[in-house]
C-alpha cells in the first residue's frame, strides 16, 4: 500500500515538471509566424501545393509578431536558378529585407510572385528563411526555413486575372516528398546559421 502512494506520487510530481517545462518554454517563445497564400492561412506545417500557369503571379505573406526587440530577416529562396521572379515585394528571391521591431509589435513580409518557364512541367518549392538578431549579438535567437509553396508548374503561359480560390492539389498526393521538402529546407537555411548578421 506504501509502495503504491509512492508510486503515484512520483507520477504526479513528473506529471507537473512536465506541465512547467512546457508554460516556461511556451512563455518564452521569442515570436509566432502566420503564414498565408493568396490571403488564405497556412495552419502549421502545410503547404500551399497549386498547379500554376508560367508567369502566373501569386500572393505570399508571412506576418512576423515578436515578444521582444528584435531585428528580423527575412527572404523567399528558391534553388537560385531563377525559377521564381518577385514581382512586388521588399526584396527579390534569394535576396534579405529587415525590420527592427520592438516587443509585441509585428510586421507583415509580403510579395507578389510568379513562375518561370524554367521548371515547367515539374514541381519546385519556394521556400521561406528567417533569423532574429538581438541587438549587440551576432548570434540568432532564433532562425529557420521552411517551404510556403510547392507548385506544380505546367506549360500554358498566364494570359488571365489570377484565380485565388484555384482548388489545391491535395496533400496526400504528396506525402511522399515532404521529407525530402523538410530536409531540403534544413540544407539551404545553412549558411544563413553560420552566417548571422549582427544588429549594432
Amino acid at each position: 500500500m506504501k509502495l503504491s502512494k509512492i508510486s503515484i506520487f512520483l507520477t504526479v510530481l513528473i506529471l507537473l515538471m512536465f506541465l512547467c517545462t512546457q508554460v516556461s518554454g511556451a512563455s518564452s517563445k521569442p515570436g509566432d509566424i502566420q503564414v498565408y497564400y493568396n490571403g488564405v492561412h497556412l495552419p502549421g506545417d502545410h503547404v500551399a501545393e497549386p498547379v500554376l500557369k508560367i508567369g502566373e503571379p501569386f500572393n505570399v505573406s508571412i506576418n512576423f509578431t515578436v515578444y521582444g526587440d528584435y531585428k528580423i530577416y527575412a527572404k523567399l529562396e528558391d534553388y537560385g536558378g531563377n525559377y521564381f521572379v518577385v514581382q512586388e515585394g521588399p526584396s527579390p528571391v534569394g535576396i534579405y529585407s529587415d525590420v527592427i521591431l520592438r516587443s509585441d509589435e509585428y510586421h507583415v513580409f509580403e510579395w507578389m510572385v510568379y513562375p518561370t518557364d524554367k521548371w515547367a512541367g515539374g514541381f519546385i518549392p519556394l521556400d521561406f528563411h528567417y533569423s532574429m538578431i538581438e541587438k549587440g549579438n551576432h548570434i540568432p535567437v532564433a532562425y529557420g526555413a521552411f517551404t510556403v509553396v510547392y507548385p506544380y508548374i505546367n506549360h500554358e503561359h498566364y494570359h488571365e486575372e489570377p484565380d485565388i480560390n484555384r482548388s489545391m492539389m491535395t496533400s496526400d498526393q504528396f506525402n511522399q516528398t515532404s521529407l525530402f521538402r523538410t530536409v531540403l529546407s534544413v540544407i539551404r537555411s545553412l549558411p544563413d546559421i553560420i552566417l548571422g548578421k549582427p544588429w549594432n
